[in-house]
């Protein structure tokens, strides 16, 4: 039927299909893991910190286990439209109903898939999720200070800057200090998205 929401359930998770013109999220399964290791290569994601040693499809299935299970964490694979191609995650972290806030985080895999648009469209959709579905009042992210480009971008897309976290993340030896940047639902009510 024409404007029905088609819904998908994993791990007992239940979500909406989210999907634009160009892509589609999928709530990611443990069996995902081998794929994603392919679609990763290491010296592509050398700059993400949280990689601490190296990434293993039994370690990664581990992970993506953790994830669905988890009550306050939603990770999407981001797939495209054309082939179905693992490109990258978005993930809803730190789910709050209480106090109705989530933490975004968006990773396109290769640089090749990157200044394309897939990041952005990811998520909208992801935040079309977070306050649609969960009925948050509240999504926020954490950006490195010096990376204004980002910044620029998160802005464009309704988020504003909330305060800069002082020497808040560690990588190769060096404390970053990170800006905190948040997206509230009136304002998302008020603007149309681009």
């Amino acid at each position: 039927m024409a404007g029905e929401t088609l819904f998908v359930t994993t791990f007992g998770k239940s979500h909406p299909l989210l999907e634009d013109s160009r892509l589609f999220l999928a709530l990611e399964r443990p069996d995902d893991a081998a794929e994603m290791i392919r679609a990763m290569r290491p010296d592509a994601m050398k700059n993400f910190a949280f990689f601490e040693e190296q990434v293993t499809a039994k370690r990664q299935a581990t992970y993506l286990y953790r994830m669905a299970r988890s009550p306050t964490d939603f990770l999407f694979t981001i797939r495209t439209r054309r082939k179905s191609r693992c490109i990258g995650t978005v993930g809803l972290h730190e789910y709050d109903a209480h106090d109705r806030m989530v933490r975004i985080g968006c990773i396109i895999f290769q640089p090749r898939d990157r200044r394309k648009g897939y990041g952005h469209g990811a998520i909208e959709l992801a935040l079309q999720y977070a306050f649609e579905v969960l009925k948050v009042n509240k999504v926020y992210l954490n950006v490195f200070h010096e990376n204004t480009r980002a910044q620029a971008i998160y802005a464009r897309m309704g988020f504003r800057p909330e305060g800069v976290l002082l020497e808040e993340y560690l990588l190769d030896g060096k404390f970053h200090d990170m800006v905190r940047m948040c997206i509230l639902a009136r304002w998302r009510e008020a603007t149309p998205t681009t």
